[in-house]
């Protein structure tokens, strides 16, 4: 090959991947979890046993003996240094991709590099990295060597590469251990072959969880975590830190995607079961029929998170796409990947990744610096020396696709993962190699041997302080990982983040040392914020509140029942000297205009939801509101029956001619027994088993979200809306209340007979007219509108209005009208053509005289046979009768009470 590297001219890159060193705040948030260093001086190294130990196998080839799987070569050991028995561990590698070097193929000639570097380390003792190396070549009688084989990205290729080595005659250097591949897809079959010829294989990259089945790939480990450790990471990432519960999964059809799917499916089951992850497979290689399939599912979805298991040519597939169709770069839609490699990751999303370290990480730094010196023209030439070749391609053609990336600028410049973990696998099989020959000084090394030694190497290498395998796996222990999330954002032409630059850089933003996570720099999303936007887009829930117009004209019900109550309270009081209102006793009309006006307040509480207050606020209306309503119907139709009893009193002396004296205190107990009553259970009630308001969900969307709800009051014990706690106690009041209606139903009709101005029995009949219709009507559309709030509420809080102005309208309109007109009369006791007493007049003071009786008055409600005057006149004897009539009036008035009472 070539030996002369020319610096060749490079475009003004568009994307641009580093990893540079972190400000003082991330040092400083670094510093908390790992062992932190300050950059090492750069010092020039040589790759000098490389091409040592590669002229002895060219001397002594056809005469190369094997003792397992290491080579023994003639020679007493002395010659270069190098020893007679060689581990030879070919490195395993995709590198041409179609013919041609991927944009990867920096990369991916610097993970040659260090690869070449951990056998020069080997070789040589050198500690710099990996302490345990130190002095190996003092203690270990084996050398190492290595080439490079190129799978080109295929699994066929790959399987044929691995036949090709594993068959090997002793005219070419046969393996001891391999190292590769890079992905799952081509490791699955090439570690099924080299298992079977019994030769470990160490992958650096490939993370599918299938590789754990020993009976297919007996022999396989790796440096990196397996997908399981990768994901459950991821999931934890998701759930915890973004509060994602709803989340798209874009996976390739292949084994790197199907075995990472599974994996994340069930890191989802550990982390949170609920989260939701909806999963669409791509392959690997999509055409444009296939993006258009997944995107359009994708946006059908709702979802606003997507996390793609892919690589990247299908990353660059869908990503254009799903911005036409608005799911990517709109502000609201984020964007993940597992680890696409390259530099084309588009802005303003992430990767999640395995990494080897950060700068200002010790274990980082020494790596960084031994690579860097490796940048010179004599190991230039070593590197060039040991790329693959081909059949199809001459030395000229493979120099001319190989020789621009080993001579460009940033070559050995900017560290790769890939770097990292390729160089601890070479590192693992040569330690692995020089414990079993130490356990059997005849070298007896065979593959079963080398790989159980290699599980149970432990050492601080460059991806970590502590790398450690599963002792049945041979995977590496997640937790000996680090792990980043690295944020691609806008940057400047200095690669540094600008909002509004043209160019994307990769910074990481979040870093797991093993224990946690740590934030080094705030991520910034596809909005330009730091702030994670929802995972679902918002949603309109219909609550069910009550109509905007149903609440006005509810609380309007309310506000004109309240100033009707105490508007008439007010003139009752201020006219309470006239007669029309004395004949009327104004104690037991306040009584009514308070009754009304607490009943009219139960409208408000009634109206009071989620909408207008808060829940609680809504609990305590949910309680207030049986206790006005209650209260208010017993107080209002207890007076109207007190009021009537009190009269009916009276005039059943009038009918005995006794003088009796009939005060409120007398009437008022069955007011007591009646509010007493509801007060009771309304304690009981509140106390024990107290309203509340619920929430029933009435309807979810795909995502189990409430798209409609419904409120209502119901006893915090009770299980449903049907439970019997809700309603038991409505009915006690029912009764209570219904009762009081009844008696008062009960005493107007006992006093139909008597003039209006002292009873009002007309009156009761009309207001209980009105109730019965409104009942009639309201009721049954209660029953039928209780499952709309709106109706429901309407229609009650019009039936309550109803109740109060039938009452209070049919109460004091008829005495404001005779008060205006000054009707100070005397006023007949009864409206019977045929039974009349002649008159009673309410004195100035408020008593009422009797003075006057009928002709001929038939029986009280006893029924007995009482007589006014003692002696029974027939109606023709009018004019005797008038004349003793007078005789009474003259002779035989009850009484005046100072007291206003009959």
């Amino acid at each position: 090959q070539a030996s002369t590297h020319h610096q060749a001219p490079r475009p003004p890159p568009s994307y641009i991947l580093l990893l540079t060193e972190p400000e003082a705040t991330a040092r400083d948030n670094l510093s908390h979890c790992c062992t932190t260093t300050p950059n090492l001086p750069t010092a020039m190294a040589v790759l000098s046993t490389i091409p040592e130990i590669d002229a002895l196998w060219a001397e002594h080839s056809g005469n190369i003996t094997r003792s397992g799987n290491v080579n023994i070569l003639p020679g007493d050991g002395s010659s270069g240094g190098a020893g007679n028995i060689v581990c030879h561990i070919p490195f395993v590698a995709g590198v041409l991709r179609g013919g041609a070097l991927p944009r990867a193929g920096l990369r991916i000639f610097e993970a040659v590099a260090a690869t070449m570097m951990a056998i020069q380390h080997l070789n040589t003792g050198d500690g710099s990295i990996v302490p345990e190396v130190a002095g190996l070549d003092a203690r270990c009688p084996i050398r190492f060597s290595t080439e490079v084989l190129d799978t080109e990205w295929s699994p066929k290729v790959g399987v044929a590469k691995i036949i090709e080595l594993t068959t090997r005659d002793n005219t070419e250097p046969q393996p001891c251990a391999i190292v590769g591949a890079w992905l799952s897809s081509v490791t699955l079959p090439t570690s099924i072959v080299s298992g079977l010829s019994g030769y470990p294989q160490i992958s650096p990259s490939a993370t599918s969880v299938d590789l754990d089945d020993k009976t297919l790939y007996p022999l396989f480990m790796r440096t990196t975590a397996s997908s399981a450790g990768d994901a459950l990471l991821v999931v934890q990432y998701f759930r915890n830190t973004l509060n994602v519960k709803n989340l798209g999964v874009v996976q390739q059809n292949d084994a790197y995607g199907q075995a990472y799917g599974k994996a994340f499916q069930e890191a989802v089951k550990l982390v949170d079961p609920s989260m939701r992850v909806f999963v669409i497979d791509i392959p690997a290689d999509p055409s444009a029929e296939d993006v258009a399939r997944v995107v359009a599912s994708l946006k059908e979805s709702q979802l606003q998170y997507f996390f793609g298991i892919l690589l990247t040519p299908p990353m660059q597939a869908i990503y254009p796409v799903a911005v036409e169709e608005g799911i990517a770069d709109t502000g609201t839609h984020e964007w993940f990947w597992s680890n696409p490699g390259g530099s084309d990751v588009p802005k303003g999303t992430g990767t999640f990744t395995s990494v080897g370290g950060l700068p200002g990480i010790s274990t980082y730094d020494n790596f960084a610096a031994a690579v860097k010196s490796l940048k010179n023209d004599e190991n230039l030439d070593i590197l060039a020396s040991k790329m693959p070749t081909y059949e199809r391609f001459s030395p000229e053609e493979t120099n001319a696709l190989f020789d621009p990336a080993l001579s460009d600028e940033d070559f050995l410049e900017d560290i790769a993962k890939l770097s990292m973990f390729a160089y601890d696998a070479v590192i693992t099989a040569g330690l692995g190699a020089c414990n079993v020959s130490s356990a059997a000084p005849n070298g007896e090394l065979t593959g079963e041997l080398l790989f159980s030694a290699m599980k149970n190497v432990s050492f601080a290498g460059a991806t970590g302080p502590s790398l450690q395998f599963d002792g049945t796996t041979g995977t590496r222990l997640p937790e000996t990982q680090y792990f980043s999330l690295q944020n691609y954002v806008p940057a400047n032409e200095n690669g540094e983040y600008d909002a509004n630059g043209a160019n994307v850089v990769g910074r990481v933003s979040q870093f797991y040392d093993g224990n946690e996570w740590t934030e080094l720099e705030p991520y910034i999303f596809s909005d330009g914020s730091s702030k994670p936007p929802p995972d679902l887009p918002s949603l309109e829930v219909d609550h069910n509140y009550y109509h905007t117009a149903a609440l006005v004209f509810g609380f309007l019900f309310a506000a004109v029942g309240i100033l009707l109550a105490l508007s008439f309270a007010g003139w009752t009081y201020k006219c309470r000297t006239s007669f029309v209102v004395k004949v009327s006793q104004p104690v037991f009309l306040l009584l009514i205009c308070s009754g009304c006006l607490v009943l009219a307040s139960s409208i408000i509480p009634l109206g009071m939801d989620p909408s207008i207050v808060s829940v609680e606020g809504a609990s305590r209306a949910c309680i207030a509101f049986p206790w006005l309503l209650s209260i208010g119907l017993s107080v209002t139709f207890c007076a109207l029956h007190c009021k009537t009893r009190r009269v009916l009193q009276v005039m059943r002396a009038a009918q005995s001619m006794r003088r009796v004296t009939i005060t409120a205190s007398q009437v008022i107990p069955m007011m007591i027994l009646f509010v007493g009553a509801n007060v009771v259970v309304l304690i009981v009630w509140t106390a024990v088993d107290p309203l509340e308001w619920h929430t029933d969900v009435v309807e979810v969307d795909f995502f189990g979200r409430s798209i409609e709800t419904r409120g209502y009051c119901r006893s915090v014990n009770s299980e449903s809306e049907d439970d019997f706690r809700n309603w038991i106690y409505w009915v006690f009041l029912a009764v209570i209340n219904v009762g009081s209606i009844l008696i008062a139903f009960y005493s107007a009709y006992k006093a139909k007979d008597m003039d209006d101005k002292l009873a009002e029995s007309r009156s009761i009949f009309f207001a209980l007219g009105v109730l019965v219709i409104a009942s009639f009507v309201g009721i049954p559309v209660l029953i039928i509108a209780n499952e709309n709030s709106t109706a429901f509420y309407f229609v009650l809080s019009a039936i309550i209005f109803m109740i109060v102005s039938s009452v209070l309208g049919f109460m004091f309109v008829p005495k404001i009208i005779r008060w205006r007109k000054g009707d100070d009369e005397r006023i007949s006791v009864t409206r019977s053509s045929t039974h009349q007493l002649r008159g009673s007049v309410l004195s100035a003071s408020g008593s009422v005289r009797v003075s006057g009786i009928a002709t001929s008055v038939r029986s009280g409600s006893d029924g007995a046979g009482a007589r006014l005057s003692g002696v029974e006149r027939q109606q023709s004897e009018s004019n005797e009768s008038n004349e003793k009539v007078a005789a009474l009036e003259n002779g035989s008035s009850l009484k005046e009470q100072s007291t206003g009472d009959v």
